[in-house]
């Protein structure tokens, strides 16, 4: 009788030992369903920042800008995808005429790559839409001098003299233009503003320093 109770407490003990275990498995692997895997909020959130960005470019190539740069904004929450969305984001301000956000933007990405050319000819035209003609002047002023053989940059430039009522300097600047680039397809169109301008505004003045 006596071995019967004790093995029918060992069997007991074994029963409990298993239900137990079974138990704490059971509550493990329950709790592990809600534990959040290394990284993986991190990658969900890379994975809508992509997503965001798609869909800007979505709404740029439809010419939704007020769109793009929404969505561009999320996209820049990912740091990987921030320095192309604060580009796209600059280039929709532009595209959408918004000069002030434009300039802001384009100056802080020249800030970032002081050297690069594009955004140079991208503030210097901004510059000129934002009725701020001096600054403009100064870029293409830097920006000829620099690049000489770009036409697109001496066309531009002349532009915005006339814009500026510098008509004399401009006839300067078109005909050094005209001898340099002799083919150029817009020399008679050119000629023709400029000649409109100069028979109706006074003679520049140079200010005074």
């Amino acid at each position: 009788m006596k071995k019967m109770r004790l093995a029918k407490c060992s069997l007991f003990f074994l029963l409990l030992t298993l239900f137990c275990l079974t138990l704490t498995l059971t509550v493990s692997c329950a709790s592990d369903a809600y534990l959040p895997i290394p990284g993986e909020g991190r990658q969900k959130s890379n994975k809508l920042s992509a997503e965001y960005f798609t869909l800007a470019q979505g709404f740029e190539q439809v010419k939704n800008y007020t769109k793009a740069i929404e969505y561009y904004e999320l996209a820049m929450r990912n740091e990987t995808l921030r320095e192309s969305a604060k580009y796209k984001l600059a280039r929709c301000y532009a595209l959408r005429k918004n000069w002030e956000k434009a300039e802001e933007a384009y100056t802080e990405l020249l800030s970032l790559d002081p050297e690069n050319t594009n955004l140079k000819l991208s503030l210097a035209y901004i510059y000129a839409n934002n009725g701020s003609l001096e600054k403009a002047l100064e870029s293409y002023r830097e920006l000829k001098e620099n690049n000489p053989h770009d036409v697109s940059i001496r066309k531009n430039y002349i532009a915005v003299l006339m814009a500026d009522g510098k008509y004399e300097v401009a006839e300067e600047e078109f005909n050094k233009m005209k001898e340099e680039f002799p083919d150029e397809s817009a020399i008679s169109e050119i000629y023709n503003k400029l000649k409109a301008g100069l028979e109706n505004t006074e003679p520049y003045t140079p200010k005074e320093k």
